[in-house]
C-alpha cells in the first residue's frame, strides 16, 4: 500500500507508528506513544527541572506587579479548597501556594469537611 502511493523512503519508525495504529486506533497509538515518551524521560526530566526552568524571576514578577497596578479591572479570584484529614505537611503546602501568588486579588475559600484529625482545626484556625 506504501508503495502504491510512492513513498517508498519512509523511515522505519513511520511505518511502525502506522502498523500500532491499524492494529490499536488512534487512542492505542496515542498510549503508545505516550508511553515511549515516558520510557525516554524518564529521570531525564523531572517536575523540579521543569519548576527550575520556568520559575518566574523576581524581574519578571516586579514587571508583572507594575502591569496589574495599571490594570482598570482586577477581578478577585476566588479559590476552593476542600479539606478533609489532609495531612499537615500538605495542606500548609496547599495553604502556602495559593498565598505566594504574585496576582494580589485573590481568596482562599477552605471547606473543612468535619476533620477528625486535631491539627486540621489548628491550622486553619492560624491560617
Amino acid at each position: 500500500m506504501i508503495a502504491a502511493i510512492g513513498f517508498n523512503n519512509i523511515p522505519q519508525k513511520l511505518v511502525k507508528l502506522g502498523k500500532v495504529w491499524r492494529e490499536r486506533g488512534t487512542l492505542g497509538l496515542l498510549k503508545f506513544l505516550r508511553r515511549r515518551l515516558q520510557e525516554r524521560l524518564q529521570g531525564q526530566y523531572t517536575y523540579d527541572t521543569w519548576v527550575a526552568n520556568h520559575r518566574l524571576t523576581p524581574a519578571a514578577i516586579q514587571s508583572a506587579q507594575k502591569q496589574m497596578a495599571l490594570w482598570p479591572l482586577r477581578p478577585t479570584f476566588s479559590v476552593v479548597m476542600p479539606v478533609y484529614n489532609v495531612e499537615a505537611e500538605w495542606l500548609e503546602k496547599a495553604i502556602q501556594s495559593v498565598r505566594q501568588q504574585i496576582y494580589p486579588n485573590w481568596e482562599l475559600c477552605i471547606a473543612d469537611d468535619a476533620s477528625t484529625k486535631p491539627h486540621i482545626r489548628s491550622i486553619l484556625t492560624r491560617y
